[in-house]
């Protein structure tokens, strides 16, 4: 079969015959895979009064003293997704918890995809610089999880959750 653009003077009844021998071909050389049962898309499982679930959509979230000024943060950070592929469209939102202003980054599709926007944020020193590291701190976070955090008012429990399921 031709593979190659299709000639201008091919009848409608010869494109479909040629593209019906090249998807029979794509069809024939695909490698066989043995037959499994269909996977769940997402496990749910409770952990130190926190839900796991793979596959979840996270959040990153930045934790500020309430004495930083959040706006230059956000500001910074909203920069940092709009310049780098992709990111523009995460949207960024204001909350509180406790005694930290907070800036909830996403969603981000799954744990993987959270954890490399964390690595990449976290190396932007610009952002950081101003700050000193006693006076913020990072996470990873499900929605519902976000939730959780604030009716349990536990950090250090959910620093334990996060490390231990999201960072194995």
């Amino acid at each position: 079969a031709q593979t190659g653009p299709i000639k201008p003077k091919q009848t409608s009844s010869e494109i479909e015959d040629e593209l019906k021998l090249i998807m029979a071909e794509d069809e024939a050389n695909k490698p066989t895979q043995p037959q499994t049962e269909p996977v769940a898309s997402t496990t749910k499982k409770e952990v130190k009064g926190f839900v796991y679930e793979e596959n979840a959509p996270l959040y990153f979230v930045v934790l500020l003293n309430k004495d930083v000024d959040i706006s230059s943060i956000k500001t910074s950070i909203e920069t940092f997704n709009k310049n780098n592929s992709g990111l523009g469209t995460i949207k960024l939102t204001e909350d509180t918890y406790g005694n930290y202003n907070m800036l909830i980054n996403g969603e981000l599709p799954n744990v993987l995809s959270a954890r490399s926007y964390m690595s990449k944020l976290m190396a932007e020193k610009t952002i950081w610089s101003s700050i000193p590291r006693t006076a913020y701190r990072t996470c990873i976070i499900s929605k519902e999880n976000i939730s959780r955090l604030k009716a349990q008012n536990n950090l250090t429990v959910y620093f334990e959750f996060m490390k231990e399921m999201y960072f194995k």
